[in-house]
């Protein structure tokens, strides 16, 4: 039974952290990780990022050598979309239209089954509670980047990934990459028209599945802020990376807690 969930920022493939993070997990008595994008999934991208070759499987071993049950990521910026959208098409996750259910819920990206990636428009149910996943974001330096090897199109969050994402109905916890367009991120303004379109494709999943609590990366920033409209409230905690805190990059959060309407000071006030 899971009462506790650990949610988790960026971790780019960085052993040591995820060590860490998967350590910690289990310190806090957390049953399963759900990790917000930018995984490190650059299987066999040894010219790109060789550190992360065989990063799931090395994780798959952390988890079950301290006693967690699962990790389950959504997809950033950074991650190898065409092998993770193979992986889907193997496993049966790959619908044909934005109005089409997912056959599989999660996508194993190891033998074990223990690292999952958790497809665009996913609802996972745990504990009772509704948990959608749209991961996805723009990177911000794609001219640095090459084509097919470190940088790939599809890391866009696209207008079927809304269709699908918001036939989910209404869901307890939204765990998207990227941030809402109504959530103030320092640094950041809506001069760039792909990280604006992007963060107006989140905020109509938020809109129209009314989540009380959201989870996100991305900037690599740890804050909360509380997005209100029409009478509903969701609290958006966004988390750091693996260059960061601990206490920053990742957040133990009980079951119960999810179930409840944040107050206006998120999960700080609460842990």
């Amino acid at each position: 039974m899971i009462e506790r969930i650990c949610f988790v920022g960026d971790v780019h493939g960085e052993r040591d952290r995820a060590e860490a993070v998967v350590a910690e997990t289990a310190a806090q008595g957390a049953q399963a990780i759900i990790q917000v994008g930018d995984f490190g999934i650059w299987p066999e991208m040894r010219h790109s990022r060789p550190q992360t070759d065989g990063f799931e499987i090395d994780v798959a071993a952390m988890l079950e050598r301290h006693g967690v049950e699962s990790l389950c990521f959504v997809d950033g910026n950074h991650d190898w979309h065409p092998w993770l959208r193979a992986l889907g098409r193997k496993h049966g996750a790959s619908p044909a239209g934005a109005d089409e259910p997912l056959v599989a819920r999660t996508v194993p990206v190891e033998s074990t089954g223990r690292v999952r990636w958790v497809p665009r428009g996913t609802v996972l149910e745990l504990a009772g509670l509704r948990v959608l996943c749209c991961g996805g974001a723009p990177s911000i330096d794609p001219e640095l980047r090459v084509l097919g090897q470190s940088w790939w199109p599809e890391e866009q969050i696209t207008d079927e990934d809304v269709t699908r994402a918001c036939a989910a109905g209404p869901v307890d916890v939204l765990v998207t990459h990227d941030v809402s367009e109504r959530v103030t991120v320092q640094g950041i303004t809506d001069g760039w028209a792909p990280g604006k379109a992007s963060r107006h494709r989140v905020e109509q999943i938020r809109a129209t599945t009314n989540p009380r609590w959201a989870f996100s990366g991305h900037y690599h920033k740890r804050f909360t802020a509380i997005v209100e409209d029409g009478g509903s409230r969701t609290c958006w905690e966004a988390l750091g990376c693996e260059s960061g805190p601990i206490a920053e990059h990742l957040v133990v959060v009980e079951v119960e807690t999810l179930r409840q309407t944040p107050s206006f000071d998120g999960l700080r006030s609460v842990a």
